[in-house]
């Protein structure tokens, strides 16, 4: 089982580097630019491949780990070298595209697969520590399910498979829990800004509160929230609100959305008529 890989960007590298350290064969990269080939077949001690028909003869399983917008391109090249056949695999590692980019070799018989991994890349040298510790999911049209097996359980990898018609609900759900994440950190500490804060105190001060209330999700869901909502202390949400209307339009907007989200969530530990009041707090345009 040989492994190309098309794209030598962050993500191909540093899954490149995992697979060798889990024993698997590195056949080599291709790449547009030939110092990012040379970089990743160092790392893998692989091969540099000089173009497409190589790769996809030198290998059995082929990964194309490019920008979303270069996936289709490719595809439609591998489709002119005639070298794809029907014992290969064709991977990408699109979070939003399926595998339905590659349905031109369907009619090869070959494996088409999406591998997403459900983490960041950084760098080109994320530790291996850090993708065995992660997720993949992956979806696909059922050809040499072997191959792809042998595959993820030779590297030891986390998976779990969803349906092609989940894909794009699937990243949208990954898109809040990520990057919005960082998105509503961001705010919360432009928010400290306006007492003169720097980031860095923010970040001393509260990324243990952060840290402990993911770990409180964890264990409870959303009966861990806390706070006024929480507690239906409307005279403090009034309060936050009249503070808030002085900054940026966006913070207070934000504070509104997740405030009446948050009251809907906790609806099931208040009255209806908690509920209804906080609403009209959050909805009231407060004269802008």
């Amino acid at each position: 089982m040989k492994i190309g890989f098309i794209g030598a960007g962050n993500a191909g590298v540093s899954l490149g580097r995992f697979f060798k350290e889990k024993g698997l064969l590195i056949s080599g990269f291709y790449s547009r630019s030939y110092d990012s080939s040379q970089f990743g077949a160092k790392e893998t001690s692989s091969a540099v491949f000089d173009s497409l028909d190589e790769a996809a003869a030198e290998s059995d399983i082929i990964i194309v780990s490019v920008p979303d917008d270069a996936i289709i391109d490719i595809a439609a090249k591998l489709v002119k070298t005639g070298e794809i056949t029907k014992d290969h695999l064709l991977i990408h590692l699109s979070g939003t595209l399926d595998s339905g980019v590659f349905s031109e070799f369907e009619k090869i018989g070959c494996g088409c697969y999406s591998l997403h991994p459900v983490m960041t890349f950084p760098n080109p040298l994320v530790s291996s520590s850090a993708i065995k510790n992660g997720w993949f999911t992956y979806e696909g049209n059922g050809k040499n399910p072997n191959l792809l097996d042998a595959m993820l359980e030779s590297a030891g990898i986390n998976s779990r498979m969803i349906k092609r018609s989940d894909k794009i609900l699937y990243h949208a759900g990954a898109c809040i829990l990520s990057n919005y994440l960082v998105t509503l950190l961001n705010s919360g500490f432009d928010v400290l800004k306006a007492i003169g804060w720097e980031d860095e105190d923010s970040k001393e001060v509260f990324i243990p509160l952060v840290e402990a209330t993911l770990e409180n999700f964890k264990e409870k869901g959303s009966s861990a929230l806390s706070g006024p909502v929480a507690r239906g202390d409307m005279s403090t949400i009034e309060k936050h609100i009249t503070a808030l209307e002085p900054l940026d339009d966006n913070l207070l907007d934000l504070y509104k959305t997740l405030g009446k989200v948050t009251a809907i969530m906790a609806e099931k530990s208040s009255s209806d008529k908690d509920t209804e009041k906080m609403l009209e707090i959050f909805e009231k345009d407060n004269g802008r």
